[in-house]
């Protein structure tokens, strides 16, 4: 959720709500038209997409399993990596 990523941005990057939000609108402005130029899809598709996690329901960690479980099904060969390196303010 919106209010989910203005905390996440808060907590590790030190900026206000209102900052934080402006940051979230603009990159996914950006993000948006981004997929549509380049790839002619709609970025809130969700027939794109092989997995979604909802990161309201799942910390970091877990969410990263579920990634690379599913990249693993699919063949890929990947080694464990570290748990969140993030640094909280």
């Amino acid at each position: 959720s919106l209010d989910t990523r203005i905390r996440n941005l808060q907590e590790y990057e030190g900026f206000t709500a209102e900052k934080a939000q402006e940051i979230i609108e603009k990159t996914d402005r950006s993000r948006a038209d981004f997929v549509k130029k380049y790839f002619h899809k709609n970025i809130n598709d969700p027939v794109d997409y092989d997995v979604v996690v909802n990161m309201d329901r799942t910390s970091l960690d877990p969410a990263v399993k579920i990634v690379l479980t599913c990249l693993r099904a699919r063949g890929f060969a990947l080694d464990e990596i570290g748990g969140d390196k993030r640094k909280k303010r």
